[in-house]
């Protein structure tokens, strides 16, 4: 799966999950975008980040200081950071420590598996790169 599929299915999945969802990014050479979530039962918008990541790759405490300055920047105080890769042990220190809502490759395709099957086979259309059909 491509960046550009990922960040469809990070936004498609919080739709189902019944946020309103805007893109903002990338930003210069950053390869994630930056997804804005917000439901009417939160008192202010969330940042996501979603970036995917090549095969053994992980997230280090330096990509999610950035993401905290995009937080800091906009005032937000809680942010999420996706990626279908994995998180280094400090960077899960430093996420816990500044509101920072972390979810692995692993963890979002348990996500996923709580879903409906139409909503699983949504989801797993977008990442294949499947287009709708009319109707």
């Amino acid at each position: 799966i491509d960046q550009h599929r990922f960040e469809a299915l990070c936004r498609a999945f919080f739709k189902q999950a019944g946020f309103a969802t805007s893109v903002q990014g990338p930003v210069g050479d950053r390869d994630a975008a930056d997804l804005w979530v917000q439901s009417r039962h939160m008192s202010e918008p969330r940042v996501v980040r979603c970036r995917q990541l090549g095969r053994g790759r992980s997230v280090g405490v330096s990509e999610l200081r950035d993401f905290l300055r995009v937080m800091s920047t906009q005032g937000l105080t809680h942010g999420s950071y996706v990626t279908n890769a994995i998180f280094e042990p400090e960077a899960m220190e430093f996420a816990k420590a500044n509101g920072i809502q972390v979810q692995d490759g692993t963890a979002l395709l348990r996500l996923i598996a709580h879903r409906s099957p139409d909503e699983q086979q949504a989801l797993l259309d977008i990442a294949c790169g499947v287009q709708a059909g009319p109707g």
